[in-house]
């Protein structure tokens, strides 16, 4: 006779959210520990209220968009150079040439902190003047760019603040020029050209700060900004996708 299962009430499903990250929020307590618990889920987390109006982050996408919708020859002619500034052409860039048979389905632009070719600074890796598209072809896009670039490695530091404190480190530990230096903070618009249901057409913006000294280096979380929806899937590494 084959057993039988027995009936019981079903084990409960484990459900992860994306803790959000309120940068106002005046109890930084609650903050620090939003963040630690979601770097030890998932280590991804929304920032709310980070002082980048709506209005400014359309501007932003926008002028983006104004970009890669040039012709290619216009593109081209500010092709990432060796200090990584620049367009990346589709299928450019490959993120994992082991399975990869073709590059990475996108095009890209890549906006660093600028330093001008004078500067003694300018001699080291990933530093040196950025390239910008002519202003008689995309006007003002410089201007939006360079302004968005600043704010937003300026919520880089607020959050590495939250960071060192949940560390256990002083608030500002990040902030001191003897730790982590100038920051080699790179912009990166990026559009995906949409070639099935699966893959639509979309537009991001990611910053990678890269926050060096003689010292160390560290990177701090890369800030993702999602033009309209997206979805994204991640590994909670407690309970699994989500």
């Amino acid at each position: 006779m084959e057993n039988q299962k027995q009936s019981g009430p079903e084990p409960p499903i484990k459900v992860s959210t994306i803790n959000c990250i309120d940068l106002s929020n005046p109890d930084i307590g609650e903050s620090v520990a939003l963040l630690k618990q979601a770097c030890l889920d998932c280590g991804f987390f929304y920032v709310v209220n980070h002082g980048i109006s709506q209005e400014f982050m359309a501007e932003v996408f926008a002028q983006s968009k104004k970009f890669f919708y040039l012709p290619l020859n216009e593109k081209l002619k500010v092709l990432r150079n060796e200090k990584h500034r620049g367009y990346t052409p589709m299928f450019d860039e490959v993120l994992d040439p082991d399975n990869q048979v073709h590059g990475d389905y996108k095009e890209g632009y890549y906006i660093g902190v600028d330093v001008p070719e004078n500067d003694p600074e300018s001699e080291k890796p990933f530093n040196g003047p950025n390239v910008w598209p002519a202003d008689g072809v995309l006007p003002g896009w410089r201007q939006t760019m360079e302004k968005f670039h600043h704010e937003a490695l300026e919520v880089g530091k607020a959050v590495s603040r939250i960071i060192a404190l949940a560390l256990d480190l002083e608030v500002d530990f990040f902030d001191k020029p003897e730790v982590l230096g100038k920051p080699i903070a790179t912009l990166r618009l990026l559009h995906y050209e949409g070639i099935n249901f699966l893959i639509p057409q979309k537009e991001y913006m990611e910053l990678e700060p890269i926050l060096t000294s003689d010292l160390l280096h560290f990177w701090q979380p890369m800030m993702l900004w999602v033009y309209k929806f997206a979805r994204i899937k991640m590994q909670n590494l407690r309970y699994g996708s989500m």
